[in-house]
């Protein structure tokens, strides 16, 4: 068996840190699905998939794509629940007058949606997936016999990052413009948040040189995520016949957020800006800044306000 490397026991306590939160989330969110548990659940997937695919090369890729698999069973249902609970708090922000109407359509659909996610997570929950895939994913400190190779882990990363920069700035550029299509908005929105989670993994392989790309990124990850919540809820609207006024309201409500997206955009930084790797391996144990604090923060629903 391979001796691990320190990266890659980095690498092992990073994934055995998100599996172990993913795992309370799964239980919590199993007992009671009000919008906070769900919304974190959905980060909690994300942020561990992410890892899997950044560094990859640290684990055994069969198991690893049976994870990807089984949480996106939960993923489907968990944004059909998360979509009811944003529509419900928009609409009651932008529009009082038709809440009250739409509130029990809301509720039904929620409560169909909240059963198909009570059946995906009790088959994790009851057979202790989580625990399986710890075992699975080799997270022991050893590294992964998937013929990749304990060397390539670091430098893979940090090619997987520049590339995932690159096509950033590239698709951000376009959603910037006036003219761009919902459609290139909404592939640059996945990115970025994407970009995100992975610059929160690498951070301790990069230093004080990273936090101001992931302050950007968080921001407008944050901006874009509150204008497509508005075309979200613009289609369920549209389709239980809400009214022109409350889709009028939404439209003008996504205008402003973009509008906010292009300005906070002209401030991102070029990418020959973007800082290289430490020369030195990460210290044993160490986490970024953002990962440490994220089993703290309560990632409540994004404001309706504004």
């Amino acid at each position: 068996m391979a001796v691990a490397t320190p990266t890659t026991r980095f690498v092992h306590q990073q994934a055995d840190r998100l599996l172990t939160d993913l795992s309370r989330k799964l239980a919590r969110t199993a007992k009671s699905a009000g919008p906070t548990p769900v919304h974190d659940l959905r980060v909690a997937i994300r942020r561990f998939l992410q890892a899997l695919v950044v560094f990859k090369a640290a684990f055994p890729a069969p198991q690893r794509k049976k994870v990807h698999r089984k949480l996106k069973q939960v993923m489907d249902p968990a944004g059909k629940v998360r979509n009811r609970d944003i529509a419900a708090l928009l609409i009651s922000r932008l529009d009082p007058q038709s809440a009250p109407q739409l509130r029990r359509r809301i509720q039904r659909e929620r409560k169909t949606a909240e059963r198909e996610l009570a059946q995906s997570l009790r088959r994790l929950v009851d057979r202790d997936l989580p625990a399986k895939w710890r075992v699975a994913l080799e997270l022991g400190g050893t590294a992964a016999r998937n013929g990749s190779g304990q060397s390539n882990i670091r430098p893979a990363a940090q090619h997987r990052v520049r590339k995932m920069a690159t096509k950033f700035l590239a698709l951000g550029k376009q959603a910037a413009s006036p003219e761009t299509s919902a459609q290139e908005v909404h592939r640059f929105r996945i990115a970025s948040k994407k970009f995100r989670y992975t610059l929160e993994l690498v951070e301790p392989f990069y230093g004080a040189g990273l936090i101001p790309w992931l302050d950007r990124v968080k921001a407008i990850q944050s901006i874009l995520g509150d204008a497509n919540d508005c075309e979200t809820v613009r289609g369920m609207a549209s389709r239980w016949n809400a009214g022109e006024g409350l889709i009028a309201k939404l439209e003008q409500r996504q205008k402003r957020k973009l509008k906010k997206f292009r300005k906070e955009w002209d401030a991102m930084p070029e990418a020959s800006a973007f800082p290289t790797v430490a020369p030195s391996a990460p210290r044993r144990g160490a986490a970024s800044s953002s990962s440490r604090s994220a089993s703290s923060r309560s990632a409540a629903p994004r404001s309706a306000v504004a």
